[in-house]
């Protein structure tokens, strides 16, 4: 997985000196607005759904956590390789999700485990455009649908019993996909959804008991999702 992120944080430099060779490359947009954003837990990247309710609470019933807050991030310029199919960088604030895990890592009734997460990333997406292909410098609406690949930095915190465990993993490959609408009013409305086996977690639980029929732990996959209306500042 390791080698996996190098790829595309080397990819994504290559990239970045390519657009500076682009006499637009310092023409960038800053997107500030809201963000409601969360993440599905899975017992492993294609296993069953596991449930949420509150960090730290009492809960013990399932209960979907998001976040309402600041969304804002960079974006270069797009760089169109042939007609309008094209790529642009961007980097985003970090972003903290904080829930409770139910009825894991045993599947019973009063087995819990909190988990915090703390994810910066830089994108690199793939898209095509309908429309302005400036997304909406020039005034106009556009759509895009594409792919998005990046690095992330990720700190992981998990309570258990009692006991807490901290770790920070740099470079950790993502990959997703998303949808994007530019007005020419300037707000823009996207979509993003990051699914992929990179987004998983090895954790080490701790316990006396022994029911391995029953164990659902030592491991996390993870899918964040982010719908967020923003509205552009252009610097040209």
């Amino acid at each position: 997985m390791r080698n996996y992120s190098k790829i595309y944080k080397v990819s994504i430099l290559i990239f970045l000196m390519l657009i500076s060779l682009n006499s637009t490359a310092f023409a960038q947009r800053l997107l500030f607005g809201l963000s409601m954003e969360g993440v599905d837990f899975f017992t492993h990247p294609d296993g069953d759904g596991i449930g949420q309710c509150e960090y730290g609470s009492d809960c013990v019933e399932n209960k979907p956590q998001s976040n309402n807050s600041p969304a804002i991030s960079l974006e270069f310029d797009p760089y169109y390789i042939v007609g309008n199919f094209g790529f642009n960088v961007s980097i985003d604030t970090p972003r903290e999700y904080k829930v409770r895990l139910v009825r894991y890592p045993y599947a019973d009734y009063n087995s819990h485990l909190d988990i915090k997460l703390n994810l910066m990333r830089i994108n690199l997406a793939f898209f095509l455009t309908f429309g302005d292909k400036d997304l909406s410098k020039n005034n106009g609406d556009s759509f895009r649908i594409g792919a998005i690949m990046g690095t992330v930095d990720r700190t992981t915190e998990y309570t258990y019993k009692g006991k807490s465990r901290s770790f920070k993993e740099p470079n950790v490959g993502s990959t997703g996909y998303f949808l994007a609408l530019d007005l020419s009013n300037h707000l823009s409305f996207s979509a993003y959804r990051f699914d992929n086996e990179a987004e998983r977690i090895e954790l080490e639980i701790w316990d006396d008991e022994d029911r391995p029929d029953e164990f659902e732990g030592g491991m996390v996959a993870y899918k964040e999702y982010r719908y967020v209306i923003s509205y552009a500042y252009y610097f040209n």
